[in-house]
C-alpha cells in the first residue's frame, strides 16, 4: 500500500471564550445595582483603578487653575482713580445682584428657573358670575335681588333656564307672575338671548334685543321653526304666501342669532391628567 502526501486547505469558525469575552457575558447578566457593586468591589481589591468621573473632574480643576494664573499674569493695571470724576454706576451688576438676592430669599434653587406662566393667567369668568355683576347693577330691591340670584343660579352653561319657576323660589310663596317680570328683566341681560327656556323664546329675546322684532321675523321664530331647522324655504314661502327671495333674507337674520347665548363665557382652562403612578 503506497503512501501518499497531499496538500489541502479547510476553512471554519471557532468561538474560543477569551478572558474578555467571559466578563462580557458575566456582566450583560448583571442588573444595575449588582453592576455598581461589581464595580465598586473591583475597585477596592484594585487601586490602579480609578473613576472617569473624579479624573475628568481633576484635570477640569487644573486646567480652570492654569487658566486663572494665564489672566492674572496677562491682566493690566487698573487706572488710577480720577477725584474729580464720578465713578460709572455699573447698572448690569446691579440688576443682576438684586435678581440673586431676591431669588435666594424666596426660597428659589436655581436663580434661573423658568416660571410656569400658566399659573399667572387671571382666572375665567363665568356666566352665573357676570349675570350676578349685572343683576347688582340694575336696582333691583332686596326680595327681587334674591330671586334674581336664584334665577341666575338655575341657568346653565349655555345660557338657558331649565327648571321651572315653581321650582325656584317654593319657600318664597310668590306668584308664577312676579317672578315671570323678574326673569323677563334678566332676559334683558348681556349676553342677548341668555334666561330663555327654550330655543325659540331665545331667538325671540334676541329679536327683541337686536331690533329685529318685525313680524316677519317673529311669525317665522313662532310658527315655522321645524322648517327654519331643515332650511324648508320653498315650504315657509308657500304658506306664508311671500316669495323666497323675502323668506331667505328673513331666515339670515335668524340664522344670525346666537342658539347657545352663554358659549362665550365656555370655560376654556386645560385640564391636566395629573398620574396617580408613574412605571418606568
Amino acid at each position: 500500500m503506497a503512501l501518499e502526501l497531499k496538500q489541502g486547505l479547510r476553512l471554519s469558525q471557532q468561538l474560543r471564550m477569551t478572558p474578555q469575552l467571559q466578563q462580557a457575558i458575566k456582566l450583560l447578566q448583571l442588573s444595575r445595582l449588582e453592576l455598581e457593586q461589581t464595580i465598586t468591589k473591583e475597585m477596592e481589591e484594585n487601586p490602579i483603578l480609578e473613576e472617569a468621573g473624579e479624573v475628568a473632574e481633576d484635570e477640569a480643576a487644573a486646567k480652570e487653575s492654569e487658566r486663572l494664573d494665564m489672566v492674572e499674569d496677562t491682566e493690566a493695571p487698573p487706572p488710577a482713580a480720577d477725584d474729580n470724576k464720578k465713578e460709572e454706576f455699573e447698572w448690569e451688576n446691579y440688576v443682576e445682584d438684586n435678581y440673586k438676592q431676591s431669588n435666594s430669599q424666596s426660597g428659589m434653587r436655581n436663580t434661573e428657573e423658568v416660571h410656569n406662566y400658566e399659573n399667572l393667567i387671571t382666572r375665567h369668568e363665568s356666566l352665573q358670575e357676570y349675570l350676578i355683576w349685572q343683576l347688582k347693577l340694575s336696582g333691583f330691591n332686596e326680595e327681587e335681588q334674591r330671586i334674581g340670584i336664584k334665577i341666575v343660579g338655575n341657568i346653565d352653561d349655555d345660557g338657558y333656564l331649565k327648571v321651572p319657576l315653581s321650582e325656584i323660589c317654593p319657600e318664597e310663596n310668590l306668584p308664577d307672575d312676579e317672578i315671570e317680570g323678574i326673569l323677563k328683566l334678566v332676559q334683558e341681560f348681556d349676553p342677548p338671548g341668555v334666561g330663555a327656556r327654550d330655543l325659540k323664546e331665545c331667538l325671540l329675546v334676541q329679536a327683541k334685543v337686536l331690533g329685529e322684532d318685525t313680524h316677519d321675523v317673529v311669525d317665522i321664530i313662532q310658527n315655522y321653526m321645524k322648517d327654519l331647522e331643515k332650511k324648508n324655504f320653498e315650504g315657509i314661502a308657500k304658506a306664508t304666501g311671500k316669495s323666497l327671495q323675502e323668506v331667505i333674507e328673513v331666515c339670515k337674520i335668524v340664522f344670525d342669532m346666537e342658539p347657545k347665548p352663554g358659549r362665550g363665557f365656555a370655560s376654556t382652562e386645560t385640564q391636566y391628567v395629573t398620574p396617580d403612578v408613574y412605571v418606568f
